[in-house]
């Protein structure tokens, strides 16, 4: 939606009258059918668009809680790839992945799984880590 309106927004007065003309946009509404579910239609509807696996989780309620209180910080945390368009000055941006993968090596000890993923993630364009167990193809139900 936001190419959408800064390709308007950036259009002449002319350019407007004709997108006003002739372009149409599809909306699809669907019911939720639960959270898990809900994911799987947007990483299936969203296949036409290129969307990081971390993308996907950047509405968890933990992702929010974490970037809403980096805003009181220097250091803002991203949630989705790109989302700061504008920054403030004196600001950092910390996308998700280095956080994530910050806290599974320090925190939680286990460097060898950064690791891992990012050969992972060489090989095949995911990211493990944001990937639960169900989702995860190389691992048994």
């Amino acid at each position: 939606m936001y190419a959408i309106y800064s390709a308007y927004k950036n259009a002449s007065e002319i350019q407007r009258k004709v997108m006003d003309q002739k372009s149409l946009i599809t909306l699809r509404l669907l019911q939720s059918g639960g959270r898990d579910f809900d994911l799987q239609v947007t990483r299936y509807t969203n296949s036409q668009n290129p969307v990081s696996d971390r993308d996907f989780l950047a509405n968890d309620e933990i992702q929010q809680r974490l970037q809403n209180e980096s805003f009181e910080t220097g250091i803002w945390y991203e949630r989705r790839q790109g989302e700061f368009r504008e920054k403030p000055e004196n600001i950092m941006i910390l996308p998700n992945i280095i956080f994530a993968n910050s806290y599974l090596a320090y925190y939680l000890q286990d460097p060898v799984s950064v690791i891992k993923n990012n050969d992972y993630f060489q090989e095949t364009n995911k990211y493990l880590i944001f990937l639960s167990h169900r989702e995860d193809c190389r691992s048994p139900e």
